[in-house]
């Protein structure tokens, strides 16, 4: 694993071809359903820890956008129980989701960062933008408001999802279709066994 993701090799690797992504594979004993494992799983099944460890680093480098989050979605916990470190992951984008939708304005006179809960679906986000702000100050200004305006305080605005959440217990799909995933994990319980495991 080392040889083959050597920074010597960093030229055939690229962000829109990812070396790694999950598979979907058919269940034996149900031919219509399907499960998706990643190469991290299958070397943290093995016990296969330094493969893992390069595979992040892989990830970390060359894989830096947060489509690569949904790799650790289920198996951040057995990271963190197996010792690896994850600082570059966490510290990386991965699990930082950046957009820029027409639907939500681009400058705002206010220079304040906000932050505010978001439980909807990502696919949903692009029309959210009066529910997560609500507040009248955050209103779209219309021509004439725009026009009185002194154009040296408007700035520009940046929108970021944090998606570490995704990693402890929630809820995904509705109705019949409901699933528990990380049932009774807790992002901060995790980090906080993981620095009383360490050796001092």
């Amino acid at each position: 694993m080392k040889e083959l993701l050597d920074n010597k090799n960093s030229a055939l690797f690229s962000k829109d071809f990812p070396i790694f992504y999950k598979n979907r594979i058919q269940k034996t004993n149900n031919r219509d359903r399907y499960f998706y494992r990643s190469a991290v799983d299958g070397a943290l099944r093995n016990n296969q820890v330094r493969a893992v460890g390069y595979i992040i680093d892989h990830i970390v480098k060359h894989q830096n956008h947060h489509v690569s989050s949904f790799l650790f979605q289920k198996n951040f916990p057995d990271l963190l129980d197996k010792g690896l470190d994850v600082a570059g992951l966490l510290r990386s984008n991965i699990f930082c989701f950046t957009f820029d939708y027409d639907e939500w304005p681009s400058t705002h006179t206010d220079h304040q960062p906000y932050s505010r809960p978001y439980n909807g679906s990502v696919f949903d986000l692009r029309h959210s933008y009066r529910t997560v702000f609500h507040e009248d100050k955050f209103q779209s200004k219309g021509e004439a408001d725009e026009e009185a305006i002194d154009s040296s305080k408007v700035y520009k605005v940046s929108y970021k999802i944090n998606m570490l959440p995704m990693l402890g217990e929630y809820v995904q799909g509705s109705g019949p279709d409901k699933e528990m995933i990380n049932e009774g994990q807790s992002i901060m319980d995790m980090c906080i066994q993981s620095q009383q495991q360490k050796p001092s």
